[in-house]
């Protein structure tokens, strides 16, 4: 039925939401959780983070991102292609 279809649509739409949501708070370099940390680390220490630190971390944490993203999308191809 059509009102089954829609309820199981939004279902899904708030569980990749709250995925995404999850995903992007965790303490890891370019993500929003780890300019968190690092904001949490600024008001602990009292210290302002190296503009120059944060753009290296923030860049090798973007790096990381995208080798992960290329890998599962490669093992990903793999897996349709040897498809017995």
């Amino acid at each position: 039925s059509g009102k089954k279809l829609f309820v199981n649509l939004l279902n899904l739409l708030a569980l990749l939401s709250l995925s995404l949501g999850f995903i992007n708070i965790l303490p890891f370099p370019a993500l929003d959780g780890g300019r968190f940390a690092l904001v949490l680390f600024e008001l602990l220490t009292r210290k302002r983070v190296n503009q120059s630190l944060e753009r290296t971390i923030n860049l090798i944490g973007f790096a990381i991102l995208l080798t992960l993203a290329a890998l599962v999308t490669l093992s990903d191809i793999i897996k349709i292609i040897a498809k017995p």
